[in-house]
């Protein structure tokens, strides 16, 4: 069952993180990340020093404070911070 005390609830990891979707291609780097499996759902958060970055296959990249990767989804959330800022970097077709 979904409330059994034996399930996680959460799990956390600090530090220099990195999540990986090696089917998909996609990379998640972050100074904490917080998986919550019930609700499908991993927060990635910066520092001072370095925004959560979440990448695709082709190399673009979005920075933020905090990033929400809805896994069942397939969606991310940008939260830009104290200071508003979030940044999309993508890749020119020639």
């Amino acid at each position: 069952p979904e409330d059994s005390p034996s399930r996680i609830q959460t799990a956390e990891a600090r530090g220099h993180v990195e999540i990986a979707d090696t089917e998909e291609g996609r990379r998640g780097l972050a100074a904490r990340a917080v998986y919550h499996p019930g609700e499908g759902r991993v927060d990635l958060f910066g520092d001072a020093h370095t925004p959560a970055t979440a990448l695709n296959a082709r190399g673009e990249q979005t920075r933020g404070e905090q990033l929400t990767y809805r896994i069942d989804g397939d969606s991310l959330h940008v939260s830009g911070g104290r200071q508003g800022r979030a940044y999309t970097f993508r890749r020119r077709d020639r």
